[in-house]
């Protein structure tokens, strides 16, 4: 979109840039193809699959009663706190964007997030390929192609993070799973760029860290652990490289969304 606005135009240094092969665009192709057949099983087959009893009922109990985890999902009867879950509110979520949309909740949780959330997922392992491929792009659709058979593939365990990506992708672990850690990955790896090649580092990573641990929490309380490990480490690894202290208190700061929603399940336990 702003290319054509900006009226389209063209790079200086364009024509100097490699042009594609066909067999790289065949790749691309096929990649493309790998992607719909998903999203057509997506949208065009069903499953069983017993989480649909709590989290979709959630959603529908939520839309109908307009109140937030204040009645049973298996009974519709009235309930306390649920502490297990209120802290990890995605079916909240599907339920605003049922509400909005007019669309039943299990209908925005079986084919509208799957379609939303399968092309995303695919987006940060291809930023994520990118760069480890770096000066090798032609094997970037290679890299996805490969994605996309370990997802087709990776049904060897209902637990698997390719099940939850392929089967319960609009649950909240599994957003964790698929898009909220590689996209930590991600921008961990954008940080450790710049550290290398003694750059500065922008806010906006920092403030997208900071996001990505928050959206974490709230998808599942088991992400706020998972973030603070990941980050942990990350620390201890750019001590020891390059002696640096100020990632190393920009990534604490980034951790307290984290540390507010460890606090707040403690509390209510």
């Amino acid at each position: 979109i702003l290319w054509f606005l900006k009226g389209r135009k063209k790079q200086v240094l364009h024509a100097l840039k490699p042009k594609r092969g066909k067999t790289e665009y065949l790749l691309w192709a096929l990649f493309g193809v790998g992607l719909l057949v998903q999203l057509a099983a997506e949208v065009f087959l069903a499953f069983g699959d017993g989480d649909d009893a709590y989290y979709v009922a959630t959603s529908t109990v939520t839309v109908q009663t307009d109140t937030m985890y204040l009645q049973l999902p298996y009974t519709g009867g009235s309930t306390r706190l649920d502490i297990r879950h209120c802290l990890a509110p995605f079916p909240i979520l599907v339920a605003f964007l049922s509400k909005v949309s007019g669309l039943h909740p299990a209908v925005v949780s079986h084919v509208v997030m799957p379609l939303l959330l399968i092309p995303l997922t695919y987006c940060i392992y291809g930023m994520l390929g990118s760069r480890m491929l770096a000066g090798k792009r032609k094997y970037l659709p290679v890299f996805l192609i490969f994605a996309e058979i370990l997802v087709v593939w990776g049904n060897y365990s209902p637990y698997t993070a390719e099940t939850f990506l392929m089967i319960r992708s609009w649950q909240g672990k599994a957003v964790l799973a698929n898009i909220i850690i590689p996209a930590a990955f991600l921008l961990l790896y954008m940080i450790g760029e710049r550290l290398a090649e003694k750059k500065r580092i922008e806010k906006g990573l920092w403030l997208l860290l900071f996001m990505a641990v928050e959206s974490a929490s709230l998808c599942s309380t088991q992400g706020c652990i998972l973030l603070s490990t990941l980050l942990g480490c990350f620390d201890i690894c750019i001590l020891l490289a390059y002696k640096k202290w100020k990632p190393f208190f920009m990534s604490l700061l980034c951790l307290i969304p984290a540390a507010v929603y460890a606090g707040m399940y403690l509390w209510l336990r």
